[in-house]
């Protein structure tokens, strides 16, 4: 009889102490999953730069440009009707030589930390340009501001627009200016007569 009375108090303390251990695995469980999850805080991470892009600044974005001379010069480059920028190596510019315009190439960033060459065109001395000039003084005012440069049609040039806050300095990647050309011009060279680009304006294509 008194087996009979204490084996359903034996059953209830057999299933809480299963309960407590399932909870106690469970427990166990989601610790070690926690511990073996990565996040970007555990791990020390520095982006590569395999890629840089030869652009005008988009209207919509605010954009810096590096402010040392090291990281702009003047150079040729040729300019296709797609508005891809081609380096034209010495020994092929007399293929395509009345095609060459001079542009100051610059680095910039935006606020996502993307960084581009900016190709500013040189206007004519002789022909003055509002865009090109706008463009460049736009420029000068990118080294210590960040700015916006928006197309007016009506004034026939381009407006700089400062943001309304005050924004932090960008992070400027350790990257060389040479290393930028590199990466910017990797895939957009002209070295050879055969290049299709020359061959496009002889009539070979």
């Amino acid at each position: 009889m008194n087996l009979k009375r204490t084996r359903p108090h034996a059953n209830l303390l057999l299933s809480t102490m299963m309960k407590l251990n399932g909870e106690a695995l469970m427990a166990n469980l989601k610790d070690l999953l926690e511990g073996l999850r990565i996040t970007d805080d555990s791990i020390g991470t520095k982006k590569i730069i395999l890629h840089v892009s030869i652009r005008k600044p988009r209207r919509t974005e605010f954009i810096r440009v590096r402010k040392e001379e090291t990281y702009s010069m003047l150079a040729e480059v040729f300019e296709n009707d797609e508005r891809t920028y081609f380096f034209v190596a010495s020994e092929t510019k007399n293929y395509i030589k009345e095609f060459l315009k001079p542009f100051k190439l610059c680095l910039a960033i935006n606020r996502h930390d993307e960084i581009f060459l900016w190709p500013i065109k040189l206007s004519d001395k002789n022909k003055p340009n509002k865009w090109l000039d706008t463009a460049m003084q736009s420029y000068e005012i990118a080294k210590t501001n960040w700015v916006r440069i928006a197309s007016n049609m009506t004034t026939g040039a381009y407006e700089t627009v400062k943001p309304l806050s005050e924004l932090p300095e960008p992070s400027w990647p350790d990257l060389s200016f040479e290393e930028i050309l590199n990466l910017a011009f990797k895939n957009q060279k002209i070295d050879s007569p055969d290049h299709p680009e020359i061959k496009k304006i002889r009539g070979d294509l």
